[in-house]
């Protein structure tokens, strides 16, 4: 299977329901993670957020910053970015993650899909920033 991706489940779950082979569930996982990396961890994307590469996960955990998103209810920060946007992601506390500063990202769908929903969520992002003072 994929060397960057160490279970079998993984390319098993996507053979099976959408029948591909495991090497183009491979090459569809690394188009769409990469979409999100460059998108939502870039250096020139959308300051104060931090992403880091998963090591064998479907998903992506990114970190704002406090400092520029003084997020007091992550909850209600979601739901803010889905009524605004229309694109639904999970709090960092729906995972037990103790700061309001975390949401997480699966990277299933495809790449075109993942770049709208990124562009729209850095638009969310740039419109927290102002009316934060950030």
């Amino acid at each position: 299977f994929c060397n960057d991706y160490d279970s079998i489940s993984q390319s098993e779950f996507f053979f099976f329901f959408n029948q591909k082979s495991p090497y183009e569930f491979c090459a569809c996982l690394v188009a769409s993670e990469t979409c999100i990396e460059d998108g939502l961890g870039a250096a020139d994307a959308d300051p104060g957020v931090t992403c880091y590469k998963p090591q064998a996960a479907l998903y992506l955990f990114p970190r704002l910053d406090p400092k520029m998103y003084p997020i007091a209810d992550d909850q209600q920060f979601i739901l803010e970015l889905l009524l605004e946007e229309k694109v639904l992601l999970v709090q960092g506390s729906g995972f037990n993650w103790p700061n309001p500063d975390h949401f997480r990202v699966v990277f299933l769908p495809n790449a075109d899909d993942l770049r709208e929903a990124i562009g729209r969520v850095a638009r969310f992002l740039e419109h927290y920033r102002k009316r934060h003072g950030n």
